[in-house]
């Protein structure tokens, strides 16, 4: 819309293009890097809790498995020392009554105790096997214990390895991504600023706009080469487009009353028609004070410009291009 805008954006455009573009294809490949990367690093999270829950779980197999084996093989070698012992012993008492249940000279009462003796003795050896069967079942169940425990071991074994495996690869995943995210970050940085230093020429030059239109209740706007005719209805009141001071209140033939405001560094705007002010010459204005009024009585001399004023700007006492000071 501004002239001098567009020059300067289009430059500043044109000069960022090359940048802009070379990035661009960089920056899909980078940002779709970083989300595969991402997703990847995810998944070997989710796999290195779900394999840690899983040696820890084994590890607490292991550890109770371990707890039953010791407590089966105290219990174990207790009972086979009492066994053991009570059954050598027995065994011998056993031989000792049979050898000397075999003098011919004993009398039948001393060797019937004897027989009875024997044959309680011999129960009792029965007995005692039947607890070495047990002794066996419980060693069966330490052996399949042992077998366990190592079954066990080597499933930490590889779950250790698995873990290592994961861990290595979180590594290798992680330090691609932090460099493919600064590498994007870097991309991205280069774009705001070239972003940023549009917006700034854009700032420079809405900086530059500090004045407005300087009347209410316009009905049209017809843009002439440097000025502009505003075309008011009769209620119109006419504003100070900027803050400044009074420079001249009078009169200019044909084109009725006439205002110049003085905005400072040599930047000064005009209005003409017909509207009689409302403000003396040296008088501070500031921007939208209302300066003057529209003129309830028609003037014949000034027919042609009662429903208009014109509006423009001059720096350095020459006509200026309206859009370079005015926001319209």
């Amino acid at each position: 819309m501004v002239i001098q805008y567009s020059i300067l954006l289009f430059g500043v455009l044109i000069f960022s293009l090359p940048v802009m573009f070379a990035g661009e294809g960089n920056m899909q490949t980078l940002e779709q890097d970083v989300i595969t990367l991402k997703a990847k690093i995810n998944s070997i999270n989710q796999d290195l809790g779900s394999k840690q829950f899983e040696f820890q779980k084994k590890m607490k197999e292991l550890a109770d498995l371990e707890k039953v084996g010791e407590t089966l093989k105290e219990k174990l070698k207790t009972k086979v020392e009492i066994v053991t012992t009570e059954f050598l012993q027995l065994k011998k008492e056993y031989r000792a009554i049979l050898l000397n249940s075999s003098n011919p000279d004993l009398a039948p009462e001393t060797l019937l105790s004897r027989k009875l003796l024997a044959n309680k003795m011999l129960e009792r050896i029965n007995l005692l096997g039947g607890e070495f069967s047990k002794i066996k079942i419980v060693q069966s169940q330490i052996t399949d214990l042992d077998q366990r425990q190592n079954f066990v071991r080597r499933n930490l074994s590889t779950l250790q390895e698995v873990l290592l495996s994961l861990e290595k690869n979180k590594s290798h995943y992680g330090k691609n991504y932090q460099e493919k995210y600064q590498d994007s970050e870097l991309i991205n940085a280069q774009k705001v600023n070239v972003e940023l230093a549009a917006k700034a020429e854009h700032l420079n030059v809405m900086s530059e706009k500090i004045l407005s239109l300087p009347a209410t209740g316009i009905k049209k706007m017809e843009v002439l080469a440097k000025g502009v005719n505003l075309f008011i209805t009769d209620q119109t009141q006419l504003l100070s487009p900027g803050e400044g001071v009074v420079a001249y209140v009078g009169e200019l033939a044909s084109y009725g009353n006439v205002i110049m405001i003085d905005h400072g560094n040599d930047l000064r705007s005009v209005i003409l028609g017909n509207f009689y002010s409302t403000k003396k010459v040296n008088e501070n204005v500031i921007k939208g004070e209302i300066i003057a009024k529209k003129n309830d009585e028609r003037n014949n001399s000034l027919k042609s410009h009662d429903d208009f004023v014109y509006f423009e700007v001059r720096k350095f006492e020459e006509q200026v291009s309206i859009y370079k000071y005015v926001n319209i």
